[in-house]
């Protein structure tokens, strides 16, 4: 009922931010990737926490609790800051890869427990 579309702007401000912070060096465009898809769907975290392992290798976990419980992994497999989402729990709309455990690496049981009691 205003004369300015306030969930267009939100949402217009979510693709800014993202092609702004998740632009990947292997040539997808920033709103394909899966921490692009995951911010214009739900928006800034709740929380979150990056976890560095070892050879360059990262694991970013994003929390939600406003109206949800959400939590999703993407890790950087590479070290090259290229994030593909490993893990999902509360979104019924995706699933974790069968093999997340084994992706994040059975030597770094410290970034599975970080992901579990995030």
């Amino acid at each position: 009922a205003t004369p300015q579309h306030e969930l267009l702007d939100e949402y217009a401000g979510r693709v800014e931010y993202v092609v702004r912070n998740y632009t990947e060096h292997r040539g997808r465009s920033a709103v394909r990737t899966d921490r692009g898809r995951y911010y214009l769907r739900f928006g800034n975290p709740d929380a979150r926490q990056v976890v560095q392992m070892g050879n360059n290798r990262q694991l970013e976990i994003w929390k939600y609790t406003r109206g949800r419980a959400v939590k999703i992994a993407f890790l950087d497999e590479t070290g090259f800051q290229n994030f593909n989402m490993v893990y999902v729990s509360g979104d019924p709309a995706s699933q974790s890869l069968p093999d997340w455990a084994d992706r994040i690496g059975q030597d770094q049981q410290e970034a599975i427990d970080t992901l579990i009691n995030f």
